[in-house]
């Protein structure tokens, strides 16, 4: 039991871990606010000492050294660190069996007994916001007399779990204090001077709405709170000063609130004076369209994203129902396309594969209208998760829906697959069959998901399918499944990238992770249809991909009696801007038809019919370029994730 030293003083150690980005580290700012807090507001400020924040991932022998001084070790644990937290507390009993371990986060469970029990080495957990709660737990360290302490979980003598009543939330979010702004994070950079960070900003706290995947939607997190204008300034200023190029912005709604234009104004600002930072990544509000309108392309216009996110999620009202979800209507989903088309900014969509009340039939569907309204860019499909307190990590909300999970682990997107045999992994539960979508098609699901990404907004035959659905009404969804349904004796390419997908899906059911490694190609953890667009490229395959497309295009038509003369021109000058290491000057490509102007007027919500017109079109390939196929992967495939930027440029000539 910790007890005050001969001076009086309690020792801690702060742990919140997380995977590094090419090598850098984001900024432990959960842990940051409790220690600024403690620091301000415990009984005895000057008892506590703390030993330096565990950030990054370490060998559990090495982490729990590290910590063996302390007499109360505090963990922040998130889905993608808990098992190391786990490992590296248990050790840690072993090596000072006296130490106060608290255990705090979104993956505490909110019913915390069977977790407490199974983990025995964990004195309490604390839930919700933390910095009162840790304030109270430590100035109780040396009693452990938790009575009276809100927000608090832990275990009676008998095994009997005391959950106590949990605290109003902070109303004043200035109260506490900002470990930018008081020395806390000058401290840790010292303490770490080779460290490249990431930055974490918080300027609000809360979510008005209840999207039973999110663990925002906890009905005691609904009311928004926010931090003081002056106070969110400053602390951009400081990221800024510290050079810190990617900032993500923590708030559920970016733009929900109105002044949130004017904390954009702020980054914005920043950027310009210091050139920092590089990046301001935002969770954009989905109920304020105008104004989110106005936030992205301030951001736009000082080079700060990459791009606006439009979180959808699903299309069909039924399941958007059943999940408690209100979105932006299709029509202003139309309208915000055409005003980010029309300033150049890219635009992408995300969308969850897998939620309640969703068919295959559905799914589909609601890609092709996404596309059909305007996003050509990309959408971001991801596997429905179960995150621990959300409403559908109720046991009773999945049976209602017949939720199937399988546990997989916890791949790192373009992170590198660690072989160490020591690593801990980390795992998710991902949803593999609703009552809804049952297995098969939630494989059919997956696979046409991936085909729309490789065809679609990998670029591949984006030119031709825009055009055959101008100009022959040909469905997207149609184009998608024609792929999907090839018979490989005469299809062979497609059908091979068909049946890599198809055992893709059929992989992650039985529980492997969701992305693809690929030793030779970056030793990293590649999307699923990234990795078959470099087998594609790679593997010389192109000319015999592009040759069998042009069949089954062909086919389509002719199902809708539709003449297709432009066919041929739309799929060599698609071939031809594909983007490859190896390729230098210009190239003149022939054409007959008037295709990339038809296809730029419909990516733009125009209309430009197609016609004869002979002439031809030059294809950038000056600049940049590849001497390698490593190098075209890391900054082709890999850094244009967001925007899908494969194609050269092209002009007349």
């Amino acid at each position: 039991m910790p007890t005050d030293g001969k001076d009086g003083q309690l020792t801690i150690g702060f742990v919140q871990i997380n995977y590094e980005f090419s090598g850098q580290h984001y900024l432990p700012l959960s842990v940051g606010m409790l220690k600024a807090y403690l620091r301000k507001n415990a009984d005895r400020p000057a008892r506590y000492r703390f030993l330096p924040v565990l950030f990054r991932r370490e060998k559990i022998e090495e982490a729990a050294r590290l910590l063996a001084g302390a007499d109360i070790a505090a963990f922040s644990v998130y889905s993608w660190n808990i098992n190391l937290s786990l490992a590296i507390a248990r050790r840690l009993r072993e090596l000072n069996p006296s130490v106060l371990t608290v255990f705090g986060g979104p993956q505490v469970p909110s019913r915390a007994g069977d977790f407490l029990r199974d983990n025995p080495f964990i004195d309490i957990v604390c839930h919700g916001e933390g910095e009162e709660v840790f304030k109270a737990v430590a100035d109780r360290a040396a009693s452990r007399d938790w009575s009276g302490v809100p927000s608090v979980s832990y275990l009676r003598p008998d095994g009997s779990c005391v959950s106590a009543a949990r605290a109003c939330r902070v109303a004043d979010l200035d109260s506490l204090p900002s470990p930018f702004l008081d020395g806390t994070f000058d401290e840790l950079a010292a303490e770490n001077p080779g460290v490249k960070w990431l930055g974490l900003l918080e300027t609000n706290r809360g979510c008005p709405f209840a999207c039973a995947f999110c663990e925002w939607g906890d009905k005691g997190m609904n009311r928004v709170y926010a931090f003081g204008l002056e106070r969110v300034r400053a602390e951009i200023d400081w990221l800024a000063r510290h050079a810190v190029e990617f900032v993500f912005c923590c708030d559920a709604n970016f733009g929900l609130l109105p002044r949130d234009v004017e904390i954009a104004g702020f980054v914005a600002d920043a950027r310009k004076r210091t050139g920092y930072p590089h990046t301001f990544s935002l969770q954009a509000s989905k109920n304020a369209p105008e104004r989110v309108y106005r936030i992205q392309k301030l951001l736009a216009d000082s080079g700060l994203n990459k791009g606006a996110l439009f979180a959808l999620q699903s299309v069909h009202p039924e399941t958007l129902e059943l999940i408690h979800r209100r979105n932006i209507s299709l029509n202003s989903f139309d309208e915000l396309q055409r005003l980010f088309k029309r300033d150049g900014i890219p635009t992408f969509t995300d969308v969850i594969v897998g939620l309640p009340g969703e068919t295959y039939d559905s799914f589909a569907d609601g890609v092709d209208g996404i596309i059909s309204k305007g996003q050509h860019n990309r959408v971001q499909f991801n596997i429905l998760s179960i995150l621990q307190n959300s409403a559908m990590g109720d046991p009773a909300y999945r049976a209602r829906h017949g939720l199937v999970t399988v546990r997989s682990e916890l791949a790192n997107r373009y992170g590198r697959h660690s072989r160490d045999a020591e690593e801990v992994l980390e795992y998710q539960d991902l949803v593999v069959a609703t009552a809804a979508m049952p297995a098969e098609d939630w494989v059919r699901a997956m696979t046409f998901a991936w085909l729309a990404s490789f065809l679609h907004f990998d670029k591949l035959l984006q030119l031709p399918s825009v055009l055959l659905n101008a100009e022959a009404g040909v469905r997207y969804r149609a184009i998608f499944e024609a792929f999907a349904a090839c018979p490989a004796g005469e299809f062979p390419v497609t059908a091979g990238v068909r049946s890599f997908f198809e055992e893709k899906a059929r992989a992650i059911r039985r529980g492997e992770p969701e992305y693809c490694h690929a030793p030779d190609w970056l030793d990293i953890w590649w999307m699923t249809d990234e990795h078959a667009y470099i087998g594609l490229c790679r593997g010389g395959k192109l000319d015999d991909f592009y040759a069998e497309a042009g069949r089954l295009l062909r086919g389509l038509a002719a199902e809708r009696g539709a003449g297709v003369p432009w066919l041929d021109d739309a799929l060599r000058l698609n071939r031809e801007l594909i983007k490859l290491p190896f390729l230098y000057g210009k190239k003149e490509v022939a054409l007959g038809f008037n295709v990339r102007e038809s296809h730029a007027a419909a990516l733009a919500g125009a209309r430009l019919p197609l016609r004869g017109a002979a002439g031809s079109c030059a294809v950038d390939r000056s600049s940049p370029r590849w001497d390698n196929w490593e190098d075209w992967m890391k900054e082709v495939v890999w850094f244009g994730n967001k925007t899908r930027n494969y194609l050269y440029a092209c002009g007349d000539r």
